[in-house]
């Protein structure tokens, strides 16, 4: 579903985030690229919560060349766990289904040790995952080891 009237703090979230690639852009060496994935995973989240998802596939591929070129496993695994989300709820046919439990169990491996809200949202989203295609089994795994990861 295709969102034709987002609301106007998301647009202008959207351009801000848009403007904001664009000057670290402009810096060449000197851009802060820590900075720039921080805006990838910013505006990815503008684009899904809007249903503007036209251009998420190309941002995904940015974000993800960036974070793996960077060796930054934090924010690898927040951005795994923005891939699987979007594969739990807006691809939602069995292919981006399977795909979401591999995203997500890798963010839950990535995430720093005390990354709580990384690694249980991670094992959620597995969970929610294998709910939705039938492995029910699994999914309890996941949400049990996740009830255990929030009370570390």
């Amino acid at each position: 579903m295709i969102v034709r009237h987002m609301l106007p703090s998301y647009r202008a979230g959207q351009q801000f985030y848009d403007a904001a690639v664009d000057a670290l852009d402009r810096q060449g060496q000197a851009g802060d690229l820590t900075l720039k994935l921080d805006t990838y995973l910013e505006r990815w989240v503008t684009g899904i919560e809007t249903g503007q998802i036209e251009d998420l596939k190309a941002l995904a591929q940015k974000a993800e060349a960036l974070a793996e070129s960077m060796g930054d496993r934090a924010r690898l695994a927040q951005w795994r766990v923005r891939q699987a989300q979007a594969r739990w709820n807006i691809w939602a046919d069995p292919e981006p289904l399977e795909r979401a439990v591999e995203l997500a169990l890798e963010a839950f491996g990535l995430a720093d040790a005390h990354d709580v809200r990384t690694q249980s949202y991670a094992l959620f989203l597995a969970g929610a995952s294998c709910t939705d295609l039938g492995r029910l089994r699994e999914a309890i795994s996941h949400q049990t080891q996740a009830r255990h990861t929030t009370r570390r």
